[in-house]
C-alpha cells in the first residue's frame, strides 16, 4: 500500500468511496520498470453515478503520475476505463502474465518513451 495512495471521498461527512494502490513493476529481458495499480476501487452503491468515482480516480491518477512509476496497470472494463486514458496492455506491448491476450488488462502511460522497444510483462503483486 502506498499511503499517499490509499484514498478516501467524503460526501456530507459520510464515506462514499476509497481507491487504494499498490507498487508493482513490469519487466522486460532482465529489465524493471515501476509500476503501480489499484484496488479496491469502490463507491458506495446510493452514490454511484454522481460523480464521486470520476474525481476519486482522477485525483489519484494525477496523483499516481508524480510518483515515479511509468505506468498504472489494472484489471477492468475497457469501456469505463478508457475515458480516464486506460488502453489495452497488449496494444502498447505491456501483457498480463496471467492472461497475455487479455482484453480486460489495462494501462495507463505515464511514460510511454521508457518502454519502447522491448516486449513487457506485468505480473500482480504479491498479496
Amino acid at each position: 500500500m502506498i499511503k499517499d495512495l490509499n484514498l478516501v471521498a467524503e460526501a456530507d461527512g459520510q464515506l462514499v468511496g476509497h481507491i487504494l494502490y499498490v507498487v508493482s513493476e513490469i519487466t522486460a529481458d532482465g529489465a524493471r520498470l515501476p509500476s503501480l495499480t489499484f484496488g479496491p476501487f469502490s463507491i458506495s452503491p446510493d452514490r454511484q453515478g454522481r460523480g464521486y468515482g470520476q474525481a476519486l480516480l482522477e485525483h489519484s491518477l494525477a496523483l499516481a503520475e508524480n510518483s515515479g512509476a511509468v505506468l498504472v496497470a489494472i484489471t477492468g472494463f475497457p469501456d469505463y476505463y478508457s475515458r480516464f486514458g486506460f488502453v489495452k496492455g497488449k496494444e502498447v506491448g505491456v501483457r498480463y502474465q496471467a492472461d497475455p491476450e487479455a482484453d480486460y488488462f489495462l494501462v495507463k502511460l505515464f511514460r510511454p518513451e521508457v518502454l519502447e522497444g522491448r516486449d513487457w510483462w506485468f505480473t500482480d503483486p504479491p498479496a
